[in-house]
């Protein structure tokens, strides 16, 4: 079975699950952790406008991005079509300076030179990596924030 997306070469959903469960069980000295939910938006638009070679560009180009803000022990996979998921060792002071360089890594992405735009919307939290449940379950919860690459990041 294959863990990797082959458009992105990011973690496909069971493997983002298994490298999340990894992470957790690692003893990583923090508590919490970062997670992020994201869509890419307007994919199915851009692929059937423009052609699937387009959306895969969208797709490699959000992945790039993902890998250059979140490095280290970060979890990143695509988990369906336009879906995304991060998953970070981090403290909360951590969080609004990574969503802040998302932020500007998405509007960086989206000058005026470029034919295509980015457009990703999503969720982010903590999650307290000593709880005992499923991460499978527990990303079935929704966030407390919502970021959009279009209108900057608001509660």
């Amino acid at each position: 079975m294959s863990f990797r997306d082959p458009v992105t070469q990011l973690y496909n959903a069971p493997g983002f699950l298994r490298a999340a469960e990894n992470l957790r069980a690692s003893g990583q000295d923090l508590p919490s952790a970062m997670w992020l939910l994201i869509e890419l938006a307007h994919l199915k638009f851009i692929k059937h406008a423009l052609g699937s070679e387009a959306g895969d560009l969208l797709l490699t180009r959000t992945a790039d991005i993902l890998r250059h803000v979140f490095r280290g022990n970060s979890v990143i996979g695509r988990l369906g079509n336009n879906q995304f998921a991060v998953l970070m060792p981090a403290n909360p002071s951590d969080c609004n300076a990574l969503i802040k360089e998302l932020d500007h890594r998405i509007n960086t992405a989206n000058s005026p030179e470029g034919a295509m735009s980015l457009s990703l919307q999503g969720k982010f939290g903590l999650l307290n990596m000593r709880f005992s449940g499923s991460l499978r379950n527990w990303f079935a919860a929704r966030g407390c924030m919502h970021i959009s690459s279009e209108g900057g990041v608001s509660d």
